[in-house]
């Protein structure tokens, strides 16, 4: 897979989810000028931590489980569009650091991501 050539940041909402143990998600897509049958989705990255940390820390290119992965397809696309999710089954009462990225169907010049944001679910 090739870098891309031009990265558009989002802002990236995490906060305790509506149960035990889930975290909801919530950013902007706005995606300008960019033919949208090359778009996905968005990939949602989470562990728990206890520090912060980087993308990148302890990671390895070959074999990287360190970040738990869910795809969002994109069903429709309209300017700018709220996108919402909800992380469900997590450890309850645990940090999470959190980071999104589009999702390309074939290489693409362009990226939507955010940086790393935490939040802590709620205890049982």
């Amino acid at each position: 897979m090739n870098a891309p050539c031009k990265i558009f940041h989002t802002h990236l909402n995490a906060a305790p989810g509506s149960t035990n143990g889930s975290i909801l998600l919530n950013w902007m897509h706005n995606f300008c000028s960019v033919d949208y049958r090359y778009l996905y989705g968005y990939q949602i990255f989470y562990r728990p931590v206890n520090k912060n940390i980087s993308k990148y820390e302890k990671r390895d290119v070959c074999d990287d489980k360190l970040f738990k992965k869910i795809i969002v397809e994109l069903k429709e696309v309209h300017e700018p569009m709220c996108m919402e999710l909800e992380l469900k089954c997590l450890t309850p009462n645990t940090r999470y650091a959190i980071y999104v990225e589009s999702l390309a169907v074939d290489n693409i010049k362009y990226q939507i991501e955010s940086t790393i944001v935490y939040a802590t679910t709620y205890s049982d």
